[in-house]
């Protein structure tokens, strides 16, 4: 893809918004860049490949927001991402000097029309190009840690009250079938050498009314067809969140029935299901000290060649960091995964916030003699240099164990990750 200026589309846009009859247009944006230093993340301090990783990236987003009229919006979200360094020549042509892929040309984030106050109502309509995010974001989620993040193409129905809230969607995340035939000049006949579709489809609504606690209660249908993979299963799930004097709790579930392919078999009965219990207390008159604590299950399949697919499939979500920072894969999945957390956090000063974690992992079902994958320590920092600029720093380190190094002596050593990120909003 050829590269373009961020700056100049937004520009463009903005003069096209404007131009409309009562427009209001509002731009914004961002960059981040962050700084990632990986040691040892094949558990063996003393091999000569693997053991160090040192990654630069940056994120640049130009936002359009238009109000159209009284009821009428459109936003439009650019995005330039990139690697430091990949390219072969600084003053190479675009299309010569780049590493192949996408990563360091323009896209689209995001690109939707949204409806408010239809037939009267507080009922909004939002269609195109969209973030889809409920609770934690546990199983679906914008996985703003990525450069790129997660869309979606969908349309979303929305009626919010004081009382409750429902939004309701239906998503394409897959459609081999609509790419446009490049053969054919006018554009019209579409590609037919696949069948491969995928639909998310759901329902999410939230009580506000319950005393001290909010309840979330959604399906989720996910609906995937590949050369490999025939998925469709419904998941049910419910999420209380709330808090009083000082105690904060989040207790969160969900079952998967259907039908899947874990890869071994098709046609496979769904069976699967996860919970999250989290709470924590804020100390009065301390620097907002928290002590909390969490514990996490998702199932896993205890034999991967019958007609059961019991591994839970955590959909659409964002991982890190709700499972420790790291991000090694089997920690930082929501599948056949048992883990449990001691943490504690701080305000000392204005501006800075203090975390402390501890990480116990091991698999619901084993696959290599032994369930235990490893642990994890991290301390976090987020330090606000102005209101629209922030600084967020860790170090983590996790000490595998026999789960995924097999019990060999000569990869258990701890992985360590020093990561520093720098973001600036206007």
């Amino acid at each position: 893809m050829k590269k373009i200026s961020v700056l100049a589309i937004a520009g463009v846009l903005t003069a096209s918004f404007a131009s409309a009859e009562m427009a209001e247009v509002k731009v914004g944006g961002e960059v981040r860049v962050r700084n990632v230093v990986q040691n040892d993340y094949d558990y063996n301090d003393s091999s000569s490949s693997g053991d160090r990783t040192n990654t630069t990236t940056s994120r640049v987003r130009v936002n359009v927001d238009a109000k159209i009229d009284e009821t009428t919006k459109a936003y439009i979200s650019l995005q330039g991402t990139n690697v430091w360094g990949a390219e072969v020549d600084t003053a190479g042509a675009p299309n010569t000097a780049t590493t192949g892929n996408d990563t360091e040309a323009v896209d689209v984030s995001q690109a939707y029309v949204q409806l408010d106050q239809l037939g009267g109502q507080p009922l909004s309509l939002k269609i195109g190009r969209q973030i889809l995010a409920y609770g934690e974001h546990r199983l679906v989620g914008s996985f703003e840690w990525s450069n790129f993040g997660r869309r979606f193409d969908a349309l979303k129905l929305m009626y919010n009250t004081d009382a409750f809230s429902v939004d309701l969607w239906s998503a394409k995340v897959r459609d081999a079938n609509g790419v446009l035939n490049t053969g054919n000049p006018s554009g019209a006949e579409k590609t037919a050498t696949s069948d491969e579709e995928g639909v998310f489809n759901g329902i999410y609504a939230t009580v506000k009314t319950i005393p001290t606690s909010t309840l979330d209660l959604y399906i989720l249908q996910k609906k995937d067809s590949t050369a490999a993979v025939e998925d469709d299963f419904l998941t049910y799930g419910l999420r209380l969140n709330g808090g009083v004097a000082g105690v904060d709790w989040t207790v969160e579930g969900a079952l998967q029935s259907g039908t899947a392919n874990d890869g071994a078999a098709t046609g496979e009965d769904k069976d699967a299901n996860f919970y999250a219990v989290r709470a924590g207390y804020t100390i009065p008159n301390t620097p907002s000290i928290r002590i909390g604590g969490e514990y996490v299950f998702a199932s896993g399949d205890d034999d991967a060649t019958d007609d059961d697919d019991e591994n839970f499939d955590q959909i659409y979500p964002t991982n890190h960091p709700l499972y420790g920072v790291t991000d090694i894969t089997a920690t930082n999945t929501l599948s056949n995964l048992k883990a449990w957390s001691l943490n504690a956090s701080a305000k000392p000063v204005k501006g800075l916030k203090l975390l402390a974690e501890y990480w116990n992992y091991e698999r619901d079902e084993d696959t290599l003699g032994d369930d235990q994958i490893g642990t994890e320590w991290n301390i976090q920092a987020w330090y606000a240099l102005t209101s629209n600029v922030g600084l967020h720093a860790y170090y983590a380190s996790f000490t595998p164990d026999d789960a995924i190094t097999g019990g060999g002596a000569a990869s258990d050593d701890p992985a360590s990750n020093v990561t520093l990120q720098i973001e600036a909003k206007f």
